[in-house]
């Protein structure tokens, strides 16, 4: 049975691979390179309009869920919760940078590659954080009557570069992740 858990597991998957794609931007920059302003834009638009606004308010729905039964691992999913809030303000933060950038502002290569080097390493450890501790003790502590009723309550999005159709805003960056074949192996989260 495809559970909420799969889904938000496949979800980490699909942003490991966004955060690989930015890991190879910061590469071109470091060896002196353009990277590739839009997609890195449209990277970030994907991240703040599905992840930000949807899979993390998601995921605080369930640890509030979870809190209001057990008082197991709540300083754990506290700092989680507050680690959405803070990667809202990063992604924000990248976002306004990048498209910066686009309309003419001048930055410092080396704060550049800085800022987006953080913000990914930021992304990768809340992900790892969540697939290595929260996401299997939710599974092992929950019920199926957990699953049903959060399933009934929690909100339904598809998901717009990696659901069932593409939206057009992000084709360009959809067919770029294609061309990027080790991108999941090489986020260390698997399939």
């Amino acid at each position: 049975m495809y559970t909420i858990i799969d889904s938000l597991h496949a979800d980490h998957i699909n942003f490991s691979r966004l955060l690989n794609l930015l890991e190879r931007q910061v590469v071109t920059l470091k060896d002196g390179g353009m990277p590739d302003l839009e997609i890195m834009l449209d990277t970030i638009d994907y991240l703040q309009n599905y992840a930000d606004l949807y899979h993390h308010p998601r995921e605080d729905l369930i640890f509030r869920y979870h809190l209001e039964r057990s008082d197991v691992a709540r300083a754990e999913v506290d700092e989680l919760r507050r680690q959405h809030r803070a990667l809202w303000e990063s992604t924000n933060r990248v976002r306004l940078a990048i498209d910066g950038i686009l309309h003419g502002d001048i930055v410092q290569r080396d704060v550049f590659i800085e800022q987006i080097s953080a913000y990914v390493t930021q992304q990768m450890d809340h992900l790892n954080a969540e697939e290595g501790y929260i996401l299997p003790l939710l599974r092992q502590l929950f019920e199926v009557q957990d699953w049903e009723q959060l399933n009934r309550s929690l909100p339904y999005r598809a998901d717009p570069l990696f659901g069932p159709t593409v939206d057009q805003q992000y084709r360009a960056l959809y067919t770029r992740i294609l061309n990027v074949p080790d991108a999941v192996a090489e986020s260390g989260l698997g399939a």
